[in-house]
């Protein structure tokens, strides 16, 4: 799995992939542009402009090419950030590194104590109390409290009358929806560089192609 660190690293060099293939495509288009065209015969004009085709074609292929190795990557790393109880299991319950958003724990050591100390008191609170101290974690904020009251819940008798689940519907964690946005924009970007070589090889763009990399971008910005 990659950490947020990584995701957000991996969409700039896509980002920066998309402008130097944008300044390529353009280039073509202002090399075609500017091809003569008077008293030439069609063969010409078709010679020269595969000419300036070839001399970018190379480089948009390249960062394809690249474009495609990273969502690769991200992709086999999507799974997990959709995931929210497993997110929260890696939430830490003591102070973050560096106090940093998404990090892991400062002290492993202290955090595996406090851990095993919260499930301890968990395991003796009744159904309420168990309930409360996990809506408590979740309107707070602190999702790996949240996981392990949940963990606890479960474990407990489903027929006791006293018995709720405890509900993680809607619930999204910030760097999670961070992380799946920045995995929809360089989906995004690649079909857009699909695209984009195959209008710089002369070809028609499916227009339905270009509508999906256009609405999951507009997703990612709303």
């Amino acid at each position: 799995m990659m950490d947020q660190t990584a995701v957000q690293e991996a969409l700039a060099k896509v980002r920066a992939h998309r402008s130097a293939v944008d300044q390529a495509a353009n280039a073509i288009k202002q090399g075609i542009a500017s091809l003569p065209t008077e008293g030439l015969t069609n063969e010409y004009k078709e010679k020269k402009t595969q000419e300036v085709r070839a001399r970018f074609i190379p480089s948009i292929l390249a960062a394809l090419s690249e474009t495609t190795k990273i969502n690769d990557q991200l992709r086999g790393t999507q799974a997990f950030y959709e995931n929210t109880p497993f997110l929260m299991s890696l939430e830490p319950v003591s102070k973050r590194l560096n106090n940093a958003p998404a990090a892991p724990a400062e002290n492993q050591v202290h955090e595996a104590q406090t851990r095993h100390a919260l499930l301890a008191e968990y395991a003796k609170m009744p159904n309420a109390l168990l309930q409360a101290a996990a809506d408590h974690a979740k309107a707070a904020g602190n999702y790996g409290h949240l996981h392990l009251a949940s963990i606890e819940n479960a474990s407990r008798d489903q027929k006791d009358p006293s018995w709720k689940q405890i509900s993680l519907d809607g619930l999204e964690l910030p760097h999670q929806k961070e992380a799946l946005n920045a995995i929809r924009e360089a989906k995004a970007h690649q079909l857009f560089l699909e695209n984009i070589w195959r209008e710089a090889e002369g070809r028609k763009v499916d227009p339905s192609s270009a509508i999906t990399a256009q609405r999951m971008m507009n997703e990612v910005a709303a």
